[in-house]
Parts: C-alpha cells; structure tokens; sequence
C-alpha cells in the first residue's frame, strides 16, 4: 500500500504566524497495485511552539475496504 497527497492545509488559528493552536490538515489517497482503494487523514494541533521546540499532537484515520475473512475450515 501506498499513499499520495491530495491536499494539505496549515490553518493559522491563534497568533498571527505558527502559534499554540494552530494546525496541519492533511488528505491521502491509498493505492495498491496503482488502484485506489482507501483513504487517510491526518488532522495535527501545535502543543509546543517555542524557539528549537516545535511539537504536534496528530490523530489520523484511515478508510479502508471491508476485507471478509474466508470461511474458516472445520479442523474435525
């Protein structure tokens, strides 16, 4: 599986310019085998913004096909 971009965003939400609060929106596309078969997104809030300490909190989710498991054999 791999991933490509397809859109990305930095709202500037608190402070003019990188602040507490502020955040990092990011959108892929999921493909295997060049198919497209899922999605991810990555939302990230600035925790820590201070000269040489830049830390982000992120929380992502992926979208991805209902996989069915087969039929599982009898072993008796």
């Amino acid at each position: 599986m791999t991933a490509r971009q397809a859109q990305s965003q930095s709202p500037d939400l608190g402070t003019k310019g990188l602040s507490l609060g502020d955040e990092l929106v990011i959108a892929e596309d999921l493909y295997s085998g060049g198919r497209k078969i899922g999605d991810h997104s990555v939302v990230c809030t600035y925790i820590r913004v201070q000269p040489g300490d830049v830390q982000l909190q992120c929380v992502g989710t992926f979208a991805l096909p209902e996989v069915r498991s087969p039929p599982r054999r009898s072993s008796t």
